[in-house]
């Protein structure tokens, strides 16, 4: 995966790239192709989890 997909992926939580939505995946802690990550499927609910968990664990509530 391209280092500054990564990093924008990362930050903003995803782009788009030549009409392919990619998002971060936060339980994997990559950049993934938004169908293989559907709003609301197993692998979203486990994103989403880890994502909260973090940011509870470092005070970060702010919804960005």
């Amino acid at each position: 995966m391209m280092a500054g997909l990564r990093m924008i992926a990362k930050a903003y939580g995803g782009m788009t790239i030549n009409g392919v939505k990619y998002v971060w995946d936060y339980a994997a802690d990559e950049a993934v192709k938004e169908s293989e990550m559907p709003p609301g499927g197993d692998r979203w609910k486990a994103s989403e989890r880890a994502k909260w968990s973090a940011r509870l664990a470092t005070g970060d509530t702010n919804v960005r």
